[in-house]
């Protein structure tokens, strides 16, 4: 005896096979995006203007010459806050990378490394400084001494005679 499938199961069956391949699909890209190198963060960070008002924005600047003049002294560690592909261009000399992610905390070896010195300076190479400014703000909402932001970033840096190894950057970052 003939058993009839009515329209209805059809359709349920459909869409049971549909959301199988969906996460199938989902699962696979997302092992082989974790195994790459070159992998793309399933989290963008949101841009600077997306940023809630916290104590961790509230970060004091610091000019380039006031920088320059901290630059090489054994209690003052510059911090670089852009991505790896910048940072490889060209940083400051003796810099330490840190990549900052806005939905990220700063990792606590981070600051547990960071806790050591005096002064820390970050910068990034934005025109307002709005990276460095953030991150500055977390680490010294997370106890960091005298946390800084370098007003004008890398950029600013350069033009002033500091020292730096890689390419000279020749504008700011565009953040939007």
């Amino acid at each position: 005896m003939k058993q009839r499938i009515g329209m209805y199961q059809i359709l349920q069956r459909m869409a049971f096979q549909a959301i199988a391949v969906l996460v199938v699909s989902a699962g696979v890209a997302l092992f082989f995006n974790e195994t790459r190198e070159d992998r793309l963060p399933l989290v963008m960070p949101f841009p600077p203007e997306y940023r809630c008002s916290s104590p961790a924005g509230a970060a004091s600047p610091i000019n380039t010459s006031s920088a320059l003049a901290a630059f090489g002294k054994r209690t003052t560690i510059f911090v670089d806050a852009r991505s790896n592909e910048e940072f490889e261009k060209g940083h400051i000399e003796t810099a330490v990378h840190m990549p900052y992610l806005f939905v990220e905390p700063v990792a606590a070896e981070s600051i547990a490394l960071l806790l050591k010195y005096e002064r820390v300076i970050v910068y990034c190479n934005t025109e307002n400084s709005e990276v460095s400014n953030l991150m500055a703000g977390e680490l010294s909402h997370s106890g960091v001494k005298d946390a800084r932001y370098l007003e004008g970033g890398f950029l600013k840096w350069a033009e002033a005679g500091g020292k730096y190894t890689g390419q000279k950057p020749e504008r700011y970052v565009d953040l939007k």
